[in-house]
């Protein structure tokens, strides 16, 4: 449960990041790979991430809120698509996950107790 406020607290943080970035210019949205992330994270980058799936209906509802709200805003969003991951739970009452790829370990490493997307 607590995953899921998490998750409105994560929405809502990204929701005050696109309407305080206001002003000419333009809005970026960058996919990147978990090495790429990897590399963000050794140089000490400041970076807003957002982590997607395919078939996600909160991440399909975030995406259509900032493709409706994107406009005028400075900022850069960074996706990563954990859709290949391969994540799962050992137990169904478990609230961490293990994954079946070298990238999803290596996520499950910086992220140790993400459980949802977005």
């Amino acid at each position: 449960m607590r995953w899921i406020k998490k998750g409105w607290i994560a929405l809502f943080g990204i929701s005050l990041l696109l309407m305080s970035a206001c002003s000419k210019t333009n809005f970026q949205e960058v996919e990147v790979s978990m090495q790429e992330v990897e590399t963000m994270f050794e140089n000490k980058e400041s970076f807003q991430l957002l982590v997607e799936r395919d078939n996600c209906p909160f991440c399909e509802s975030l995406n259509q809120y900032i493709e409706d709200t994107k406009q005028g805003h400075a900022l850069t969003v960074y996706k990563l698509d954990t859709t290949d991951f391969e994540f799962s739970k050992r137990k169904q009452e478990d609230e961490v996950l293990q994954s079946g790829t070298e990238e999803g370990q290596k996520f499950l490493e910086k992220f140790p107790y993400f459980l949802y997307t977005p």
